[in-house]
């Protein structure tokens, strides 16, 4: 959604092509070209977070959440940290751009909305790295919302939304079917 909604085709690609969190271990030197979710999957679970924090604003000084992050990774955390900060801010450089921008909008509107209207105003004690990363949540929360209509209006029992699945009951025999509608409408919602 973020490579989305900043139109970054670097990110964009990272995600189609295989896994944004393991194109960066493999550019820091943190994990071998090539690896697979599969054969390097402790390694993606430990930049996931990492990849996801310089996303929503995590800095890479010395010291930093983003140090502690990689101490187990590197014998040198600060100069590895500073090494994927600036390996994502010039990989990733349209996100950054876009999401300088929504802080910087914050600050003067004090108000950032999703694609679909949903908005959120900025109190006194505001995070600006918060109200840039509304757009993202928010436009999730949006499509999860249009897929449980689609797919109670497609006369299927929702039981809950849960992080970013519904959960669907049906009869054990229509399993196979009902899994494939319920993805066809994910898809169709996320594409409006």
């Amino acid at each position: 959604i973020a490579a989305y909604l900043s139109d970054d085709q670097n990110m964009m690609a990272d995600y189609v092509d295989g896994d944004m969190h393991l194109t960066i271990a493999i550019n820091v030197d943190l994990a071998p070209a090539g690896p697979v979710k599969a054969t390097h999957g402790e390694v993606r679970e430990k930049m996931k977070p990492c990849s996801l924090g310089l996303l929503y604003g995590m800095g890479g000084g010395a010291g930093g959440t983003l140090s502690y992050r990689l101490r187990d990774m590197t014998s040198n955390p600060d100069s590895k940290a500073r090494e994927m900060w600036l390996f994502h801010r010039k990989r990733y450089s349209k996100f950054h751009m876009w999401s300088q921008k929504l802080k910087e909008l914050s600050n003067c509107r004090r108000r950032i909305y999703t694609p679909h209207g949903w908005s959120v105003l900025a109190q006194a004690d505001y995070n600006s790295r918060s109200m840039a990363n509304h757009p993202v949540q928010g436009t999730c929360a949006d499509i999860l919302r249009l897929w449980a209509c689609k797919a109670v209006n497609a006369g299927l029992m929702v039981c809950a939304m849960v992080h970013d699945a519904l959960l669907v009951e049906c009869a054990i025999e229509d399993v196979a079917d009902v899994t494939k509608l319920i993805e066809r409408l994910g898809a169709e919602a996320s594409r409006e």
